[in-house]
């Protein structure tokens, strides 16, 4: 699968996929299932952090073991991208560039050299000020 056709699924729809009181539940399901089936599921090593914080410690969604079982299932069926200190540094000018928040930065830094230019997500109001990102709200 070439870089180009493939999409980021961003933290919060992982988060969707396990929150079974959510709207979003289904929707959020769908995609990741979908993607993985194909090949084309990807996420970065930053969103599999994220992921266990929110459903472990912010909204208390799972368990730890059941935090690292879908994270497990999902990195063995993913492609996932690291961030490298460089990431770090090209996420710092594109926050100063496009006034986004440091870690959605750093993610879009990591995509970047990966050569992926796609992120599902909600959050259209931070990526969208990324003139080289395609946001697609699946949720919209």
């Amino acid at each position: 699968m070439q870089a180009g056709s493939l999409a980021l699924i961003d933290t919060n729809v992982l988060v969707y996929a396990v929150d079974g009181g959510s709207s979003k539940h289904e929707a959020a399901v769908r995609i990741v299932a979908e993607r993985c089936r194909s090949e084309t599921c990807l996420v970065s090593a930053q969103n599999l952090a994220e992921f266990v914080c929110v459903v472990t410690e912010k909204h208390k969604k799972l368990t730890g073991e059941q935090a690292n079982q879908f994270v497990s299932d999902l990195a063995s069926n993913s492609i996932v991208l690291a961030y490298k200190a460089s990431h770090v540094l090209r996420a710092n000018q594109l926050r100063q560039a496009y006034a986004t928040p440091f870690f959605d930065s750093l993610l879009a830094a990591t995509m970047e050299d990966a050569g992926v230019y796609q992120i599902i997500t909600e959050n259209e109001k931070d990526f969208r000020k990324i003139p080289w990102l395609t946001v697609i709200n699946p949720f919209a």
